[in-house]
């Protein structure tokens, strides 16, 4: 009934990139259902009771006129290791609350904490979050990601990263790889250094 899913970051009481997130379930619900999304994210919000202090999430599941949600307490994971995983057959191309794929994936991950998947030669994306990758000078985040996250939105439109193509190979040319997502702003990203990249055997 809920095929689609949005993580929703609530820092003291507020609700963050609403409007990114409302961009987002409107071209979902589009491709999906074929009409405009009826759920207007700022009313589903400003009917919810939120905690006052803390960070938090709230996952809201929607999908054909209705939606569900929940809020939880978020600790961001504490991420050392990455492991590239090759998939050239994996989809996300919208935010599917069905991560079954995903999940398949990071049973791969060995000693890792986290997998980087490798899809048709290019990098994409961590299990849960984008990537951005950081090369002494600038920072860079794969062109072709399995989803476009809305922090990774944000970073682009405002200029702060750079979309290009980044292979395996290319690794070597980075000093270290972070992880975000719209809980992880670009200040609270999750750095991994790049020796900390391995190549499953």
């Amino acid at each position: 009934m809920y095929p689609l899913l949005e993580s929703i970051k609530l820092k003291n009481g507020f609700a963050f990139h609403l409007s990114l997130h409302q961009e987002r379930m409107n071209r979902s619900y589009m491709a999906l259902f074929g009409s405009a999304c009826p759920i207007e994210l700022w009313e589903c919000v400003e009917h919810l009771i939120l905690p006052e202090t803390g960070l938090y999430k709230c996952r809201l599941t929607y999908g054909n006129g209705v939606f569900a949600h929940e809020i939880q307490a978020y600790i961001p994971q504490q991420i050392s290791s990455l492991m590239l995983i090759n998939d050239d057959a994996i989809e996300y191309a919208h935010k599917f609350s069905d991560r079954t794929h995903l999940n398949n994936l990071l049973k791969q991950k060995g000693r890792a904490d986290e997998i980087l998947i490798v899809k048709n030669g290019l990098i994409s994306d961590a299990s849960y979050a984008n990537v951005i990758f950081w090369d002494g000078r600038d920072w860079f985040t794969p062109k072709t990601p399995l989803l476009k996250g809305i922090q990774r939105e944000r970073l682009l439109i405002d200029g702060w990263i750079h979309a290009i193509d980044i292979k395996p190979s290319d690794l070597a040319s980075y000093q270290k790889v972070a992880l975000i997502n719209a809980l992880l702003d670009f200040e609270d990203k999750i750095e991994v250094p790049i020796e900390n990249v391995q190549f499953a055997h």
